[in-house]
C-alpha cells in the first residue's frame, strides 16, 4: 500500500469512528494502538503503517484489503470512472446510482429477457418483434412531405 493510500485512510478514521459512535479511546484499545498514536492520525500528525491501518479499519469493520478484478474488468473499470469524473460533481451522485442500478438489474435479470424502459420484465422477444424493430413501419420521408 503507498504512502498516499495509507495517508488517504487515515484521513477517513475520525469521521468512521464517530459514525460509529465510537470514543477514541474504545478504537484504540480494540485495534491494540495508543490513544495517542490515534489522535496523531485522526489529526494528520502520522501517517500510519499499512498494518497498524488494517487493526483500525477492522474494528471499524471496513476491509481496505486491495480488490483484484480480470483485465476486461479493470478496463471496464477505467472507462467508468473516465466518464464519472467527466460528470460535474454534484450531480455524480445521481450519475453512479444510475449506473449501479442498470447493473444491478443485469445481475438479476433472466437471460433472453428484455427490460422496458423502467425495470419491468417485457417479455422473450419473439423473430416478429426482432423483425419489427429491424424494420422500420413509417416510410421514408419524401420531399413533399
Amino acid at each position: 500500500m503507498t504512502a498516499e493510500m495509507r495517508a488517504t485512510l487515515a484521513r477517513r478514521v475520525k469521521s468512521l469512528r464517530l459514525e460509529q459512535g465510537m470514543k477514541q479511546e474504545e478504537l484504540a484499545e480494540n485495534a491494540n494502538v495508543s490513544r495517542q498514536t490515534l489522535s496523531d492520525i485522526e489529526n494528520g500528525n502520522t501517517t500510519p503503517q499499512a498494518k497498524v491501518l488494517q487493526r483500525i479499519y477492522e474494528v471499524l469493520g471496513i476491509d481496505i484489503e486491495p480488490v483484484s478484478f480480470d483485465q476486461q474488468t479493470d478496463i471496464w473499470l477505467g472507462i467508468l470512472g473516465t466518464l464519472i469524473e467527466a460528470v460535474p460533481v454534484d450531480r455524480r451522485p445521481r450519475a453512479v446510482d444510475g449506473a449501479m442500478r442498470a447493473i444491478t438489474q443485469e445481475i438479476s435479470a433472466p437471460d433472453n429477457v428484455i427490460r422496458g424502459r423502467f425495470g419491468a420484465d417485457v417479455g422473450t422477444p419473439t423473430e416478429d418483434d426482432l423483425d419489427a424493430v429491424a424494420r422500420p413501419t413509417d416510410p421514408e420521408p419524401t420531399d413533399e412531405q
